[in-house]
């Protein structure tokens, strides 16, 4: 059975701005990332599909956990 096509594509990460592309939406989708945690400004919550999907992504999982090195509260991943 093939792999569902994700409705998400990952653009890549801007200092602490992780930056999708949601083509069902047909938005840009930016998450922020703090100390504090990770934020989705679009759905404005702390865990959505963007938040899972950026996650997934194996170049913002090696950041968060650089950042979780670091004393950041972020997920793990």
């Amino acid at each position: 059975m093939s792999k569902p096509k994700s409705s998400m594509r990952f653009l890549g990460i801007d200092a602490n701005i992780i930056k999708l592309y949601d083509t069902n939406l047909g938005w840009g989708i930016n998450i922020q990332v703090t100390p504090k945690g990770i934020h989705c400004v679009k759905c404005d919550v702390d865990d959505c599909v963007h938040v899972e999907f950026a996650l997934a992504q194996a170049e913002v999982a090696n950041t968060v956990r650089k950042m979780q090195k670091q004393g950041w509260n972020l997920p793990d991943v």
